[in-house]
């Protein structure tokens, strides 16, 4: 739970207001599941099917993964298609380079997912989102701290100096695109539908146990 500080934050504001006890948390995909219960337990069971559903065993993690959103309308934004990087990345190397197919045709998204560039560039956005939350400055911010985990090179509609203060590198030439990422000797996974694939170490959970 420590990876996601909106639900920490959530879940202790739910145990200061102990009246409020139950929940129904939504599992998504092609049979759709509602778990309802405990506020804790029901989301944790939640994710445990999500996990059952959505996981994919890999033996180790990748130099290299190339992945797609899955197509519109998952791709239809930076703001939705970057949750790939969310699913995608636990079967990625530190340091490792992230090929991201995204058309994003209706650019960023929100208007302020990209005017959060402005405190970012001015060196303030940690302390203007801490001030000033919002969901859309939150997802800008942890794009702009995957890029500095991975090599991020997008392949997109998304102008190039739009994503470049973030660390991202945006091609609209695919050639150009895979000569940057210099791909010859790295191992690669490919991920057509990264929204919804999850890859899972299988060695990770034998040293975690």
């Amino acid at each position: 739970m420590g990876h996601f500080p909106v639900f920490a934050s959530d879940i202790r504001y739910r145990r200061i207001r102990a009246g409020f006890i139950r929940i129904s948390a939504s599992v998504m995909n092609a049979a759709d599941a509602i778990l309802s219960g405990h506020y804790l337990t029901s989301w944790e069971a939640a994710c445990r099917m999500v996990d059952r559903i959505y996981q994919v065993d890999v033996p180790e993690k990748a130099d290299v993964i190339v992945a797609s959103c899955g197509g519109f309308p998952k791709d239809i934004s930076l703001y939705q298609g970057t949750k790939t990087i969310d699913n995608i990345e636990s079967g990625l190397k530190p340091g490792g380079t992230l090929i991201l197919i995204i058309e994003a045709r209706e650019g960023g998204g929100p208007a302020e997912y990209f005017d959060w560039a402005k405190d970012l560039i001015a060196g303030t956005i940690e302390r203007r989102l801490r001030e000033h939350f919002t969901v859309a400055g939150y997802i800008f911010f942890l794009n702009c701290e995957q890029a500095q985990r991975y090599n991020i090179l997008l392949y997109s509609s998304i102008a190039p100096e739009d994503v470049a203060p973030m660390g991202i590198k945006a091609f609209s030439d695919v050639n150009a695109l895979l000569d940057a990422a210099q791909l010859e000797g790295k191992s690669i996974y490919v991920i057509p539908n990264g929204s919804t694939v999850i890859p899972h170490v299988k060695e990770a959970s034998k040293h975690e146990a």
